[in-house]
């Protein structure tokens, strides 16, 4: 006959503050998110061929929180576009926000970006730049080759993590993907046609 464990045992007498507990985190880590999505977005981030749209950016959310709680996320998607010819193309998504870090086991506050399918290759290009502005590698920085995307800065929940520093974080890449403007021009050079130059 099986007993039950100190951790059941300890669940079942506290399951009312874990889900008071778990109702605090998902209304908190949203409002973290919606803050610095609010403070970005009426400010303009643009080169001569490099725009981050903060004006049509997009808050995320889980619509249920009944189901696991480590499928739980709030998050900005801001789109990175770049110049080709007369108009401003969506080249890649940088996300922002609170999400569940599998590798860590835990949550973690993240900056991301996601290249758009027609520009597969942007994230080794994009990773290659980001090494080189970056003396020092912030937290949880990496390349996921795999998944096609960049993890600019990943830090993990704790007393340390303010919503000074996530903005800056957030800031941070945003300068970078101005600053990169050189790169990306060289890059979609390649990519004109003969006779069709970008203006």
């Amino acid at each position: 006959m099986s007993e039950l464990s100190e951790v059941s045992i300890l669940f079942g007498q506290h399951v009312v503050d874990i889900e008071k507990a778990r109702d605090i985190f998902t209304t908190e880590t949203r409002r973290f998110v919606e803050d610095i999505f609010e403070s970005l977005k009426d400010e303009e981030w643009k080169t001569p061929k490099v725009q981050v749209k903060t004006k049509e950016a997009r808050f995320e959310k889980e619509e249920k929180i009944t189901g696991f709680i480590i499928n739980q996320y709030a998050r900005a998607n801001v789109d990175l576009c770049f110049k080709i010819n007369v108009r401003y193309v969506v080249i890649a998504e940088i996300q922002f926000g609170v999400e569940f870090d599998t590798a860590a086991g835990s949550f973690a506050w993240r900056v991301g970006l996601i290249p758009a399918s027609k520009y597969q290759w942007l994230d080794e290009i994009v990773w290659i730049e980001w090494q080189k502005s970056k003396p020092t590698s912030p937290p949880g920085a990496k390349h996921l080759a795999k998944e096609g995307a960049v993890v600019f800065v990943s830090r993990p929940f704790g007393p340390d993590l303010t919503s000074k520093m996530a903005l800056e974080d957030v800031e941070g890449v945003f300068k970078f993907a101005q600053a990169a403007e050189p790169v990306l021009v060289s890059e979609f050079a390649k990519l004109v046609e003969p006779g069709s130059e970008a203006s």
